[in-house]
């Protein structure tokens, strides 16, 4: 799978996939937890704790960035 990742002048993220017209996954919020369903946001961990990062996308029709 191919894409392009971009940020816009306001500093949030987008990730166009190649194959997929104008539609982009804009990245709206993301997090570390300690739990696999993310429930338990972290700030922290220590070398050897297991943590799961979580992304919650929108997608977006966009012309351009």
């Amino acid at each position: 799978m191919e894409f392009i990742a971009k940020v816009n002048a306001e500093g949030k993220a987008f990730v166009k996939f190649l194959n997929d017209g104008n539609n982009y996954l804009y990245f709206e919020d993301g997090w570390w937890s300690s739990d696999i369903k993310g429930e338990n946001r972290i700030r922290e961990a220590i070398v050897g704790d297991r943590v799961y990062f979580h992304i919650k996308m929108k997608i977006m029709i966009i012309q351009s960035l």
